[in-house]
């Protein structure tokens, strides 16, 4: 019973000669687009270029502005790494004195305790 359905759809979207709706309709929009006379200088593939060019300036114009967006992304993503390399570098640095610090600390009050143990 679904197949039924599924065909009678496909058969809606289908006109008399059997050519998808969809098909049919874009066969139209170039005819109609293409087919005028051209004019007395102008080629008839001038039409055909005109029309292709603008149905592919919105894809282009999108893709133009999806790379652009990509470089801003890259750039940010650049300078980021960047700043946390240094972060991390400076981190390092301090974690480094700590370090020393606690040292010298560790040392001064094992000499105090030995000194302690020493006069007691």
């Amino acid at each position: 019973m679904n197949v039924l359905k599924n065909t009678k759809r496909i058969e809606e979207n289908v006109t008399p000669l059997g050519v998808p709706a969809v098909e049919g309709e874009i066969r139209e929009f170039i005819r109609r687009d293409v087919a005028v006379r051209p004019e007395p200088n102008e080629l008839p593939t001038d039409k055909l270029t005109s029309l292709i060019d603008r149905v592919t300036e919105a894809s282009i114009k999108e893709i133009d502005a999806l790379i652009a967006e990509m470089q801003s992304v890259r750039d940010f993503l650049r300078t980021e790494g960047e700043r946390m390399q240094r972060e991390l570098t400076g981190y390092a640095h301090v974690n480094q004195a700590a370090v020393a610090t606690v040292k010298i600390v560790t040392d001064s009050v094992s000499q105090w305790k030995s000194a302690i143990r020493r006069t007691a």
